[in-house]
């Protein structure tokens, strides 16, 4: 079984680690199901809100909805690099199985787009690869200053 990271890679941890590995993540055709390890990367929904969510009229960014972190990516990797937007065998996972994501990821359109750029590399099938997220979610632990705010935070 691949480790998990536990914890969130944010904003200018995630371009640092684009930097640093340049053209790695092109170095080779990549192959579904092999990697080294899975990064779960999660994103501050309030900070997603104020920079983009907003202006698109986000259902997750509605006021009263209490949403703190959220799922941005489970994320094949290798030592050096990372694999994306591999060929699979694997069917698409349909917009229902998408939209179910949105409680974890704040968008079904967030888990469309990672199951094309990250999940195809996984190896698994889509199902298996939203439910590798969900298992990887459930976890973590949210520090409690940041957990289930009782108001909006910007």
């Amino acid at each position: 079984m691949r480790r998990i990271l536990n914890g969130a890679i944010l904003g200018g941890a995630i371009l640092a680690s684009a930097i640093l590995t340049g053209g790695a993540a092109l170095a080779r055709e990549p192959v579904a199901g092999e990697f080294d390890y899975y990064v779960l990367s999660l994103s501050w929904s309030s900070g997603w809100c104020s920079a983009t969510g907003d202006s698109r009229d986000a259902e997750q960014c509605e006021p009263g909805q209490g949403i703190d972190f959220v799922v941005h990516g489970l994320w094949p990797q290798y030592e050096s690099g990372w694999p994306q937007d591999c060929r699979t065998r694997e069917r698409d996972p349909s917009r229902r199985e998408s939209q179910a994501m949105e409680d974890v990821m704040g968008s079904g359109g967030l888990a469309w787009y990672q199951w094309q750029k990250h999940g195809r590399c996984s190896g698994l099938s889509a199902r298996g690869y939203y439910q590798a997220i969900r298992d990887a979610a459930e976890l973590i632990e949210i520090p409690a200053v940041f957990d289930d705010l009782t108001r909006d935070v910007r």
